[in-house]
């Protein structure tokens, strides 16, 4: 039968342990959810027939004093719970001494302390956590790494993280970004021992809203395809709750949804919109699943390409208009297909004119200008001009009105 002695009010006595190499370790401190605190700790470099009892001492301060609040006889008992800790508010420490059954010194284990965890809810869309480590330094067959679980739905703890307490600053912090709507969301910490066994932090919680909008998105350029229609295309947002994307088109001297682009990982929109006409503007922003806005991405335009003929050159002029939105000036290619056939690439230049002087009278040519961006792969094609050049045919004959000599 395991026999524990509760001391009272007359048993309590203070203790002041003094410094020394302690034999045996603490090793894990678990907060349940009422405050009570259960600790482990190991028998190592111990002597079973030395033994007489265990003497468990608490505090809620490191320097003490501590407080003689347990005891057990059993020398393979390597496990207790102060159900008086109140360990969810306040700070509580911990120690053990091997009382032995001869006139030989007690010996006194290190110190522990159960992990203190404060979560706080300053109304800007994170939660920032903070906790304090077991012990300093750190309790050597303690993994260095703590871990952070989430809460949420309730009863369900994912980890989401954890913070190396060898190379972080004491107390530890996080700052977790909330992509929950509206809801309670708690956090616990825990930190593993080599014995198997782990320490644990109380639950701790508040009601959280997501008030962190997207990312801004980028966009990778604006096209025209060969029926004149725009294409848009932008790079996935980095924000990992990115719901859908919305493309605005500037409309007069305003910008204006007109899409509506599902899934984060959605990156291309195929409009009806026709843009051989002129130039047109676009512009994306994100949305996340609470619907919270991303401020709006760059504005591209489309290269708006337009023809002339020259007679007496006989050749065709394209001027277009410069694609400025990768920071740097793009080289531009010219397209032409002739008579309907594959396209192929008559020219490169960095200027935005180019002269077609390869022509054959009567055919069709047709032109697009590809801008490509240096280094890099993003590219953007203009609408599509074409011409069919008509030269005047050369004279069928000639008359020689006359032969005249002169002089000799």
């Amino acid at each position: 039968m395991r026999y524990f002695v509760l001391f009272g009010l007359i048993g309590l006595f203070l203790f002041a342990k003094t410094d020394r190499l302690y034999a045996f370790s603490m090793r894990c401190s678990v907060v349940g959810n009422g405050g009570d605190v259960t600790i482990t700790w190991d028998r190592n470099g111990l002597n079973a027939a030395d033994y007489r009892a265990w003497y468990i001492y608490h505090a809620a301060n490191s320097a003490g004093p501590f407080t003689l609040i347990d005891s057990t006889f059993f020398f393979t008992d390597s496990i207790q719970t102060d159900l008086s800790a109140n360990a969810y508010n306040t700070s509580a420490y911990y120690y053990i001494s091997f009382q032995t059954n001869n006139s030989s010194p007690s010996i006194l284990s290190d110190t522990i302390r159960a992990i203190g965890l404060n979560v706080v809810n300053p109304n800007s869309g994170y939660a920032n956590l903070s906790w304090s480590p077991t012990r300093l330094p750190l309790v050597a067959t303690n993994n260095p790494y703590y871990r952070i679980f989430r809460e949420y739905p309730a009863g369900t703890f994912t980890l989401i993280d954890s913070v190396n307490a060898a190379t972080s600053a004491i107390p530890m912090t996080y700052n977790d970004l909330i992509s929950i709507c509206n809801d309670t969301i708690k956090y616990k910490i825990e930190v593993m021992d080599l014995s198997g066994c782990k320490s644990v932090s109380p639950i701790k919680g508040d009601r959280f809203r997501d008030l962190q909008p997207p990312t801004r998105p980028v966009v990778d350029s604006v096209s025209v395809d060969l029926a004149g229609n725009v294409i848009v295309s932008w790079y996935v947002n980095s924000s990992l709750d990115t719901r859908l994307y919305q493309v605005l088109q500037s409309i007069g001297a305003n910008w204006v949804a007109i899409d509506t682009v599902y899934g984060r990982n959605s990156t291309l929109y195929n409009s009806t919109i026709n843009a051989s006409g002129g130039s047109l503007s676009f512009q994306v922003i994100a949305k996340d699943s609470c619907n919270n806005p991303s401020s709006q991405s760059l504005g591209h335009s489309t290269i708006y390409l337009q023809s002339s003929f020259q007679l007496c050159g006989k050749k065709i002029n394209l001027t277009w208009s410069p694609y400025n939105f990768w920071g740097t000036p793009p080289v531009y290619e010219v397209l032409v297909s002739i008579n309907g056939g594959v396209e192929s690439i008559v020219g490169t230049t960095s200027s935005t004119t180019f002269s077609d002087t390869s022509l054959t009278s009567g055919a069709s040519f047709c032109y697009r200008v590809r801008a490509r961006e240096v280094a890099s792969t993003r590219s953007s094609t203009s609408n599509r001009s074409c011409l069919i050049p008509t030269f005047p045919p050369p004279p069928a004959f000639s008359y020689i009105r006359k032969v005249t000599v002169t002089g000799e």
